[in-house]
């Protein structure tokens, strides 16, 4: 738990303070879950022998990490001249989206608490084996298969925007020129992942000689 706001970005941007409208008692917005929260990680190694192979098996876990529902990046709907720190309304109605992201459906009609989502726990396997078939200048030679992020869970960036300009609205300003109301809608997509990072699988074959 910190107030360290955008700090997992690294933007100056993203450390501004939404400047959320505040009520009498209210506790500070940017006190919350840590941006580098990461409550759960495991990590489990196997190796076993049988005369010449040798077989080892590498299991990762690591829980997800936490996030804001807001708008799309470069929407500053708050007006700061950030376009990081924008903190999405939750609507009350949100459809399919209040099933499978009960953070959501617990914040409606208030602003989203800081970090109060979290993206999917990623899951790796690694397996090597690797066999000695000769003896070459008094070294023994191996043949050894790698098997990298054999189960792998997609991982990346999250699309944590909730909310997105309404192509089809309009923008108005109250005669005043005090409030300008951005037309919205929600993200379907929202919670799923944007930009994959992920190295996918892959099958490396080599040959050693000693060690």
């Amino acid at each position: 738990t910190d107030n360290w706001m955008g700090a997992r970005g690294g933007n100056v941007g993203g450390e501004l303070g939404p400047a959320l409208p505040t009520t009498e008692g209210a506790d500070d917005w940017s006190m919350g879950t840590s941006d580098f929260d990461v409550p759960h990680r495991l990590v489990v190694g196997v190796t076993a022998r049988v005369d010449n192979l040798l077989v080892s098996g590498l299991y990762r876990f690591r829980s997800g990490t936490p996030f804001t529902p807001r708008y799309r990046m470069g929407v500053d709907a708050n007006g700061d001249g950030s376009h990081r720190n924008d903190v999405a309304f939750v609507p009350t109605d949100l459809s399919a989206l209040s099933e499978g992201w009960s953070c959501l459906s617990d914040q409606g009609g208030a602003f989203a608490s800081r970090n109060s989502c979290r993206g999917p726990s990623s899951h790796t396997v690694n397996i090597r084996v690797r066999y000695n078939f000769a003896q070459l200048v008094g070294q023994p030679a191996s043949i050894t298969v790698d098997g990298l992020n054999l189960i792998e869970t997609s991982g990346g960036i999250i699309d944590d925007a909730l909310l997105l300009v309404d192509p089809d609205g309009t923008i108005t300003t109250s005669p005043d020129g005090g409030t300008v109301t951005i037309p919205t809608l929600v993200n379907a997509n929202f919670g799923e992942v944007l930009y994959p990072t992920s190295r996918g699988r892959m099958l490396r074959v080599g040959v050693r000689i000693g060690g």
